[in-house]
């Protein structure tokens, strides 16, 4: 059979954005955090450089930690080529002005300072880390999982609460809103980001205003691509009936574009958005969506605070509740969670616990803070205190799935199946949808030998995340172990499909085509694992035992079958969950 390895791979991110001219948001895949390591670089003897994490049309986005404050930030500044050009300075710093002058609102990314660094102007923001299955944007939710009801409403009136709350501050339009400028943070909240075409009043004064065609033209408004057209609040209502398109679609465009994007995309999109016709959608936000994306501005809601005022009544219709802001306590605690969360994904435990007990000062009773804390105490080896933890919140909190599922993972760790099995049921029962419990579920399933439960488990994740690599790879190879050669290789090159860079699945479908005989097809499978990495051991082993038994070129039918080897398998099984315990 070859030279196999199980090997869960990290997220991926797909952009279906085309992004013009702007600085990058810092709004960041989430793909590029894992793993991270510090790069030994100082800004102004100040920020330890870790990751460059965005780059735009002028612009270079930095992860970093504030020496003096003990923060995990992102630092905005313009890249190094550019850095002398002075109407590029005079941009970057009415951004400045324009996100100090929002203040903290709990739906906007905050700006933290603005400051110059050897002459350079840079603007310090809130980092938004991921969360335990890896997602930290609305382009990442959208690309890899499906959005309840309730949440995409939700979601809507957050972004309209921004919307309002920047209008307060002088916002006459953002411009730029998209899945990638709507960053998620630790308890669930969006934010918007990325000020950086955004027309405001004090800006346009003193002639700083930009008035081109300025966005990403597969989310802007007819008006938009007019240089000389008023734009106003309305653009943004239209931009926002995208995405509320997109949350109840399984991520779906309310347009169609050609699979190949021409050169000149500013008026493909042009045209695109000043004749397409909005298919029908069963849902009860189809009214609202329509509105919002009306040709004319005229047609639209005139006011953010008319949408707003409809997708309450919706969401309380949906979900039995009032929306409502954080209060300051509530944004702060969580601002301290996500702080304690960015530590987490340093790896920097003891800062993360700095924070994340500020956070339950603040908020005795957030109970995702608590959670976390527990994560933290694992991670630091206090497994037993962790264990504590999270056993009394099944108790203070019994309808809350994370404790359970992490007390599963502490039995998976055990090897006490019968344990994790239980408690990732829990899990699932209180959060249907919370994809790393029923993940987890299944890989305990595989690991005892129950296929048929591990499949159906597998299946279930994947009906809320479609397009997610880890778990096409790993039913399929499931599918694989059983002989189901067709099957398995239907998914691997699923699995490719959503990331081309995936090794294991690489290596598995090479897999599939050899014992198919197809052997010039495994072969390329192998060749570009090895493209791709040239060190990987399966993909090269592999290789090279097919080119010793078979010549990829000829007629299978007419080759001996050579006696089949043992696999080679790591010693570890399917990895569970990455980030397994955080949430």
């Amino acid at each position: 059979m070859g030279c196999t390895e199980i090997l869960a791979a990290a997220h991926i991110q797909r952009s279906i954005c085309l992004n013009r001219g702007a600085l990058s948001s810092v709004g960041h895949s989430s793909s590029k955090l894992r793993g991270l390591e510090i790069v030994q670089n100082l800004i102004a003897n100040r920020f330890v450089v870790l990751q460059k994490i965005g780059q735009g049309g002028f612009g270079d986005v930095y992860l970093v930690d504030d020496r003096e404050t003990k923060e995990v930030c992102a630092l905005k500044m313009l890249s190094p080529e550019l850095s002398a050009h002075t109407r590029l300075q005079d941009l970057l710093a009415v951004e400045a002005r324009t996100w100090m002058a929002l203040g903290k609102h709990p739906n906007v990314v905050n700006a933290r300072f603005v400051d110059k660094f050897n002459g350079q102007l840079s603007i310090g923001c809130e980092f938004i880390a991921p969360n335990e299955t890896g997602l930290n944007n609305l382009e990442s939710y959208l690309s890899s999982a499906l959005i309840p009801l309730d949440k995409a409403i939700r979601w809507g009136l957050d972004i309209c609460s921004a919307l309002l709350h920047a209008k307060k501050k002088g916002l006459i339009a953002h411009r730029d809103l998209k899945p990638g400028n709507l960053m998620v943070d630790q308890v669930d909240t969006l934010k918007v980001t990325d000020f950086g075409v955004s027309l405001f009043n004090f800006a346009e004064a003193k002639g700083y205003i930009d008035k081109s065609a300025s966005g990403t033209p597969a989310y802007m408004s007819p008006e938009q691509f007019q240089p000389t057209a008023s734009i106003d609040m309305r653009s943004d209502i239209y931009s926002l009936g995208i995405i509320l398109f997109q949350m109840v679609s399984e991520g779906r465009l309310p347009y169609q574009t050609p699979s190949q994007i021409p050169a000149d995309a500013i008026a493909l999109f042009e045209q695109i958005h000043n004749s397409f016709e909005l298919s029908e959608i069963d849902s009860p936000l189809s009214p609202i969506i329509t509105k919002c994306l009306k040709k004319s501005p005229q047609d639209r809601y005139q006011k953010v605070e008319e949408l707003l005022g409809e997708l309450e009544t919706v969401y309380a219709a949906i979900s039995g509740e009032e929306y409502r802001l954080q209060s300051a306590e509530e944004m702060n605690a969580a601002e301290e969670t996500n702080y304690a969360a960015s530590y987490m994904l340093l790896g920097q435990h003891e800062d993360a616990l700095v924070h994340i007990d500020r956070a339950i000062e603040i908020a005795p009773s957030l109970t995702i803070a608590v959670n976390n804390k527990a994560a933290i105490l694992a991670g630091l080896g206090r497994l037993q205190k962790a264990h504590e933890i999270w056993s009394s919140l099944t108790v203070s909190d019994p309808d809350l799935g994370r404790p359970f599922y992490n007390l599963g993972n502490l039995a998976m760790g055990k090897r006490d199946a019968e344990g994790a099995i239980s408690n990732f049921k829990k899990a699932i029962d209180r959060e249907p949808d919370y994809v790393p419990a029923l993940v987890n579920l299944a890989i305990v399933y595989q690991n005892t030998g129950q296929v048929d439960n591990a499949l159906a488990a597998y299946d279930d994740a994947l009906s809320i995340s479609p397009n997610d690599a880890n778990i096409v790879y790993n039913k399929g190879f499931i599918l694989y172990e059983l002989k189901k050669y067709p099957e398995s290789l239907k998914l691997f090159k699923k699995a490719i499909e959503l990331d081309p860079s995936y090794l294991s699945a690489l290596n598995y479908a090479g897999l599939c085509q050899k014992e198919l005989g197809q052997y010039k097809s495994a072969l390329n499978y192998f060749d570009q694992a090895l493209r791709i990495d040239p060190s990987y051991p399966y993909a090269r082993k592999n290789r090279s035992e097919l080119l010793v038994s078979h010549k990829p070129n000829a007629d299978p039918a007419s080759k001996p079958k050579p006696k089949p080897k043992p696999p080679k398998k790591e010693s570890n099984s399917f990895q569970r969950w990455i980030g397994k315990f955080f949430g």
